[in-house]
């Protein structure tokens, strides 16, 4: 019997219904995978944004609390510090201990921070900024560190100008320097790596603790949070900070502080835009607007010229110019340290004291009019009147003044012929851009720094600075001014009057190879006639 045949009709429909089905599986993968693809990009794009808006929320930050510190080193000129107008560029010591009921939170420490010259770190003062509390991207305070040289208090006895060295030196996340002898720096400190933050009493706004370390980081022999050590207040050390990111020799990121600093140059530049520091009229000279420098310069001669006629109407004889070299330093602020003048000397640094010694033709000794031989000085003397707006300003910039006076009117030619060519019978009076006029002497005021030229402060890189800063090289320019002046010529040995020694230079404008300015003093042959101090032709 034979078997009955099969129809192979349905094999091929059940193989057809499988196809379809792994179509149908595969198509929902692709969706599936197309989905998740989109998610995650999705994510990614959103965190990307989340970061991007960290980062533009700390560097905000950054900007308005730097904006808010240069404001406020600015606006020292609108306060007096020891009865006198302060000088701009002092920062505010930072908040260094949790808050109280007489030291509100974001307030400066009361009483100063540290030591002198000893570098600080700690919270933004914020209130005493006058600013709303900035917050980085992480929704954290804000750090700050201010040079010893350039806090508020206790301040520095060191002169304090644009010449000023900062004492923070900063770091790339690599090692690299970024900037040396930096004023400040600010820093925002980002999300914990590895630390505890605890709270702190009484702090509302910005809860967490005062200890740096619970916040700021440390690599490559740098510390955000430990400043150096000085080994005496007159040996400032140089503190190290490093900026955040990821190293490349690691490949990690062991800092994630975010830095920005503050220049000495920064700070000079914005008190030279405010109109009362960089526009001032010059008393008694019309048509003159002139900045501190030149209204402290002013004052300076002026005063000079006042010591003819001190101590006797018909006098018109002027003081010796001070030596390159002073029993005190420099660097050091006025009080305390005259600039003594040297008999015979007719070129060098403005005087603040007159050497003692009896005058040629009758005259008893005389020292700028009072017995403690000061003229510039805060205990008297015979300029107070002249000083007085500038004094803080004279404390502070006295390295930059020179002095320059003719041998007919020193103080040991007879009274008698203080006059241009009246003791010699030959013209010595000085000469100034090649004028056609003649004066009795000239004070010059050295400019900014020049290319070539070097004012450092004391560092572990430069531990004696002081034969630097007494270099006239290092202030003055030539022709003339530089060349006459560090010649220290003496009345004993006078230049020749045939010469180029009774030539100097006042700069209008100010070049990058010149910026030194000078006042000149005439003075008449008689008690009728008043000193007369104007700007150099």
């Amino acid at each position: 019997m034979k078997s009955a045949t099969r129809t192979p009709v349905a094999i091929p429909r059940r193989r057809g219904r499988r196809a379809s089905q792994r179509g149908l599986g595969l198509l929902v993968v692709l969706v599936v995978a197309g989905v998740l693809a989109v998610v995650l990009v999705g994510n990614a794009m959103v965190g990307q944004r989340g970061a991007q808006v960290r980062t533009d929320a700390t560097r905000d930050a950054l900007a308005r609390a730097k904006e808010a510190l240069i404001a406020y080193a600015v606006g020292r000129m609108d306060h007096t510090f020891d009865g006198l107008r302060d000088m701009p560029g002092r920062l505010p010591c930072p908040a260094i201990w949790p808050p109280t009921e007489t030291n509100p939170e974001g307030s400066t420490a009361p009483l100063g921070c540290g030591d002198q010259n000893a570098t600080v770190v700690g919270h933004l003062p914020w209130r005493t900024l006058g600013i709303p509390v900035p917050r980085d991207g992480a929704g954290e305070c804000l750090w700050y560190v201010v040079s010893g040289r350039f806090k508020h208090a206790p301040r520095s006895s060191d002169i304090f100008n644009w010449d000023t060295e900062g004492q923070i030196r900063v770091l790339r996340a690599d090692g690299s320097l970024v900037a040396d002898r930096v004023a400040a720096v600010i820093i925002a400190p980002g999300p914990a790596l590895d630390q505890t933050r605890a709270t702190a009493a009484g702090a509302a706004t910005c809860p967490g603790s005062y200890v740096p370390a619970d916040y700021l980081e440390a690599d490559h022999g740098a510390s955000n949070h430990t400043m150096a050590t000085n080994a005496s207040p007159a040996e400032p050390a140089t503190s190290v900070v490093i900026d955040g990111g990821i190293d490349p020799a690691t490949g990690r990121e062991r800092v994630n502080d975010r830095i920005v600093i503050i220049t000495t140059a920064e700070l000079v530049e914005a008190a030279a835009r405010r109109k009362d520091y960089g526009v001032r009229p010059l008393p008694n000279v019309t048509g003159s607007d002139l900045g501190r420098q030149r209204l402290l310069t002013y004052a300076v001669a002026l005063c000079l010229a006042r010591y003819a006629g001190t101590a006797n109407a018909n006098d018109r004889r002027l003081p010796w110019a001070g030596a390159r070299e002073q029993p005190f330093a420099l660097t050091q602020t006025a009080p305390g340290a005259p600039i003594a003048s040297t008999p015979d000397l007719l070129a060098g640094r403005a005087p603040s004291a007159m050497s003692g010694g009896p005058l040629n033709g009758g005259d008893a000794d005389r020292s700028f009019g009072n017995t403690a031989g000061t003229l510039l000085q805060h205990d008297g003397g015979s300029c107070n009147a002249q000083m007085a707006p500038v004094r803080s300003a004279w404390d502070q910039w006295r390295d930059h003044l020179y002095y320059a006076v003719s041998p007919d009117y020193t103080p040991d030619i007879p009274r008698d012929n203080a006059t241009c060519g009246g003791d010699a019978g030959v013209n010595r009076c000085l000469r100034v851009n090649g004028s056609p006029a003649r004066y009795a002497a000239i004070v010059i005021f050295a400019g900014r720094r020049l290319t070539g030229q070097n004012r450092p402060q004391w560092s572990a890189a430069s531990p004696t600075p002081l034969p630097v800063r007494e270099t006239y090289a290092n202030y003055l320019e030539n022709p003339f001014n530089l060349e006459n002046i560090a010649a220290a010529p003496r009345a004993s040995a006078p230049p020749d009057p045939a010469g180029l020694g009774y030539s100097y230079r006042s700069d209008l404008v100010a070049t990058s190879t010149q910026d030194d300015f000078a006042y000149c003093v005439e003075v008449g042959p008689s008690s009728t006639d008043v000193a007369v101090v104007t700007p150099c032709p």
